[in-house]
């Protein structure tokens, strides 16, 4: 069941399901959607290169150096799957 209410209205938002073509209308105009996705994947791959660092320092052959050059190397994996598969579903739904 979809609240309603004066908030509802002040905020813009609809009062019924979103579905079809107002749902698309929606996520385009909402700018954190787009944004959300960004910042993740900016957030991951800060995470990734300052792994990588830390493994330099330590030492690539050191157990700690080891486990962080592969956390950085899963974070850069995990960034990329998130932004291509961001950008896959996006065409989907916008068909873009």
């Amino acid at each position: 069941m979809w609240p309603s209410g004066d908030l509802l209205d002040a905020l813009g938002e609809p009062l019924h399901p979103p579905d079809g073509e107002l749902a698309r209308q929606q996520l385009r105009q909402r700018p954190c959607y787009g944004a959300s996705i960004r910042a993740s994947v900016c957030s991951n791959e800060l995470l990734a290169e300052l792994s990588r660092q830390g493994a330099g320092i330590l030492g690539r052959t050191t157990p700690a150096g080891a486990r962080l050059g592969k956390a950085g190397t899963l974070l850069h994996l995990i960034s990329q799957d998130l932004a291509d598969s961001a950008e896959r579903r996006a065409r989907e739904v916008f068909g873009a």
